[in-house]
């Protein structure tokens, strides 16, 4: 183990944040070296023990790793959800605008600012936010304060939102539920 990676692992799990393979630096996408840390043969093991001491479950989401609070209940967290939100508003937005999905998953292509304001417009769209308990500034402020900080999707050299290795995984995750194709708002009374 690394100490010095071992504490930047550290600080960017225990802030939410996903580690994916690939990090993109100035248009270029490069292997992350926090990633390779976890990777190697003995590391993860311990990583894993570590984290688990401390009360986590250190996870695996396709080509990512995030921490898991081990407590007892199986409720999804309210990060989770709000990730799982925008992931499904985002996708459901494109098609809306009659995009491809796919746009969210390429480096070269990726979804425009002005798209996700056109998207944070609908009604539709503005009931499952308010069910996420997002919305309040807008969905563009959401997308950057929950997925990009979170490292769950970033901003391509054309200024355009892609998921990231994790995202991507869980994008997949998700639609392979069918959770993205059919949602379905419930308000609280």
């Amino acid at each position: 183990m690394d100490k010095q990676l071992s504490r930047k692992i550290y600080q960017e799990l225990i802030n939410g944040k996903m580690i994916n393979k690939y990090v993109q630096r100035d248009g270029t996408r490069s292997e992350n070296r926090l990633y390779t840390e976890l990777m190697l043969t003995d590391n993860l093991t311990r990583y894993r023990e570590l984290y688990s001491a401390i009360g986590y479950e250190l996870k695996t989401l396709g080509d990512a790793f995030f921490l898991n609070e081990v407590d007892g209940d199986d409720a999804i967290s309210e990060v989770a959800m709000k990730i799982q939100a925008l992931i499904i508003v985002m996708a459901r937005g494109i098609t809306m605008l009659r995009g491809r999905t796919e746009a969210l998953l390429e480096d070269a292509a990726g979804l425009p600012r002005e798209q996700i304001e056109q998207i944070g417009e609908d009604d539709e769209v503005q009931q499952v936010l308010r069910a996420a308990s997002l919305g309040r500034v807008s969905l563009l402020n959401d997308v950057e304060t929950v997925l990009v900080v979170r490292q769950v999707a970033y901003w391509n050299t054309r200024d355009r939102l892609v998921l990231t290795d994790g995202g991507v995984a869980l994008y997949e995750h998700m639609n392979a539920l069918e959770e993205v194709d059919h949602w379905e708002v419930r308000e609280e009374a």
